[in-house]
């Protein structure tokens, strides 16, 4: 039988919402975001601004826009399902393309809801540059975050890792690690390892997707790992044995 992408994708998106994930996903990603504005609209301080706001989404949206379409890939492989529909070369073609758009869609999904947190906190007087430029830079800081983390983590499955094991480096990759890291970078002022850790994804990415614009050999770099990412991913799930 022939896999079909379009009504995949269809039943994927069907299910996140009739199942409450999306809903779920969405009301923990405005938790920080929203204590925070409450905070500054209703005891006024000028301690935090609107980069503020953008980072508090970060810290959970990021993590759920990855962890919702992950939710299929972890159900297929921990349940054999995988086995059923990966059966001939065009069906595992098909199966890891309608995935990574499915990751798309939802990364534009998550990165308009974060866009739409930071125009609404500053409509109700929240401070803060917020211009055209930055609106578009955390929009695309956001989108290719998520399509790169959820390309890393579809990996590490095709790896057949166990699912416990694939959620908690990426909740180490996303929350932690990088905070560490941008600390340590803070104390020690060595320009060439900044300039070093500056050009790694996994580090910049989180770092740079709700406070700023990346360079243009940042989104280069960007690009290109997640297309590095997606031909090894198509690599080994062509070759995967169950």
């Amino acid at each position: 039988m022939k896999f079909n992408k379009r009504l995949y994708i269809k039943n994927c998106l069907k299910e996140l919402i009739t199942s409450g994930i999306v809903i779920i996903g969405v009301i923990v990603a405005l938790v920080p975001p929203v204590i925070l504005t409450y905070y500054i609209i209703n005891y006024g301080s000028h301690s935090f601004y609107i980069k503020h706001i953008s980072n508090f989404f970060c810290i959970f949206g990021l993590y759920i826009g990855v962890l919702s379409p992950l939710y299929f890939i972890n159900r297929d492989f921990s349940m054999d399902t995988i086995t059923l529909v990966c059966n001939t070369k065009e069906n595992r073609i098909a199966y890891l393309n309608a995935n990574v758009l499915l990751a798309f869609f939802l990364s534009l999904f998550y990165s308009s809801i974060g866009v739409a947190t930071v125009l609404i906190a500053n409509n109700l007087g929240v401070t803060g540059d917020l211009n055209i430029n930055f609106i578009i830079g955390f929009f695309c800081n956001l989108t290719i975050t998520i399509v790169f983390y959820y390309l890393f983590s579809y990996l590490l499955f095709s790896f057949l890792i166990k699912s416990n094991v694939v959620f908690s480096l990426l909740t180490l990759l996303l929350l932690f690690i990088p905070n560490m890291i941008s600390n340590i970078l803070y104390s020690t002022q060595n320009e060439l390892l900044n300039n070093l850790f500056e050009k790694i994804p996994m580090y910049f990415l989180p770092i740079y997707a709700g406070s700023n614009i990346m360079g243009v050999s940042q989104y280069i770099i960007s690009i290109l790992s997640i297309c590095i990412l997606y031909t090894l991913s198509m690599k080994k799930t062509l070759n995967l044995t169950f």
